[in-house]
């Protein structure tokens, strides 16, 4: 048999937490958080619904409101990612605003019926009537309200996605301190267990629903984060080859003002000094910055500015990508982090050197695994320190170890996370990390024709 009395407190709940939602976005303005976060808005509709029926039937008057209040503005916060305050106010005026048109309606009703409010509320059919204007009178209004409203009543807050898994832990808090509330009303109340049981089950997994949904857009935020800083890294690597250019670019007119001061002297060795000078001018000129091509532009951007750091600190930066980096399958923040630790590393470990100093990057392919060596002729590593250098905090440096001992382990956790493999050698000429990745089986022909 269909039991009408809770399929109406069920839609009763759905509408409420509708009119609660809707006030929110009123006061706040986010008018764009409907279309974006239907599923989130379903789950929160039937989380509040579920909710609100269960505790009604767990817990006594007036503690019950408490309770629901406080959910209210849990989840409210949890679902649209907001403040606190924020949420309690949203839900405070919600409670104001829907207890104001019950009471027009109600006195509404003593007039017309002539009937006084205590009788009113002792005839089921007509208590249940009004109840259902009044629900739906409180929904036209406030979506009427919303579509009217241009400015927000609130003003425009910060939504940090990090937030919302303390507002989870919150709620998980808050379920369980409701729950064993509960119990004691349960154990001595002609309460349905049967009932009480089902709808736990439901709200638990509406709650682990919420919180899949919650890290899944986190990790798009992250990923979407991580995408801005390689952009940002990117502009960077070009706003430092521009300055390069300008630099150069001065240089340049000093050194055209100088051979024609040259010239205006003319003495008798001037053709022979002038061409000495610009022989000098265009090694400096060649060995200041490269552009390079290894099929992706933020190593490209990365490389470039590697190579202008070397040339100012005396060190011959060799590049050679036999096979480009696209024959690979590796995000670019993660191939940028790998790069650059060793790279750092081995500059850092060059600039002590008095002369001599060679840093080199190539790549190839053999037996279809793609290489990435980077090395360097610095000191050699003594052999029991080689299987420690990608151990964690792991540092040969003297001064600041706690700034140091990290570059390596990095590197080596995210070619793993990658499939690769690191390896590193070292003797008195020279020392070598080489990494290793599986090449892509159907771009590698393509990638490789392509950039030859």
């Amino acid at each position: 048999m269909i039991d009408y009395n809770l399929i109406t407190e069920v839609l009763f709940s759905i509408l409420e937490s509708m009119n609660i939602l809707i006030i929110y976005l009123l006061l706040t303005n986010r008018k764009d958080f409907i279309n974006k976060n239907k599923l989130r808005i379903t789950l929160f509709i039937l989380c509040y619904a579920i909710f609100t029926f269960w505790i009604a039937s767990s817990m006594p008057t007036g503690y019950h409101t408490i309770v629901i209040v406080v959910f209210s503005i849990l989840i409210l916060s949890f679902i649209t990612n907001s403040p606190l305050f924020v949420s309690l106010i949203s839900v405070i005026i919600s409670s104001i605003y829907i207890l104001i048109i019950e009471l027009i309606v109600v006195l509404v009703a003593t007039l017309f019926l002539n009937l006084s409010v205590n009788k009113i509320m002792d005839i089921p059919t007509v208590r249940l009537s009004l109840a259902s204007i009044s629900k739906v009178l409180e929904l036209s209004i406030a979506v009427l309200i919303y579509k009217k409203r241009q400015s927000p009543l609130i003003k425009r807050f910060s939504t940090h996605y990090r937030t919302t898994a303390v507002y989870h832990s919150l709620l998980g808090a808050f379920f369980m301190g409701t729950f064993i509330f509960s119990l004691n009303y349960i154990v001595n109340s002609k309460t349905d267990i049967f009932l009480y049981e089902i709808l736990l089950f439901i709200l638990f997994i509406i709650y682990l629903a919420l919180g899949i949904l919650d890290q899944i857009e986190r990790i798009k935020l992250i990923k979407i984060e991580k995408k801005f800083n390689l952009q940002k890294e990117y502009v960077n690597n070009l706003e430092t080859i521009v300055n390069i250019i300008r630099r150069e670019k001065h240089d340049f007119a000093n050194h055209i003002n100088t051979i024609y001061a040259m010239c205006m002297i003319n003495k008798p060795n001037t053709v022979e000094r002038i061409k000495k000078y610009l022989e000098k001018l265009s090694v400096n000129l060649k060995g200041s910055y490269h552009f390079y091509s290894t099929g992706n532009d933020y190593i490209d951007g990365l490389l470039a500015v590697k190579s202008n750091y070397a040339f100012e600190n005396n060190i011959n930066f060799e590049v050679d990508f036999e096979q480009p980096l696209t024959c690979i399958s590796i995000s670019d923040n993660d191939l940028i982090s790998i790069i650059s630790n060793i790279i750092d590393n081995a500059f850092e470990v060059l600039i002590h050197k008095p002369d001599d100093r060679v840093v080199s990057i190539s790549t190839y392919i053999e037996n279809q695994e793609f290489y990435l060596s980077i090395a360097n002729n610095g000191e050699k590593i003594p052999k029991e320190l080689l299987s420690k250098i990608f151990q964690d905090g792991f540092s040969t440096k003297k001064s600041n170890k706690e700034d140091h001992g990290f570059g390596l382990y990095i590197v080596k956790k995210l070619v793993s996370k990658n499939s690769g493999e690191i390896t590193v050698s070292s003797n008195e000429n020279e020392t070598e990390f080489l990494i290793k990745f599986k090449v892509r089986s159907l771009e590698y022909e393509e990638a490789s024709t392509e950039y030859s």
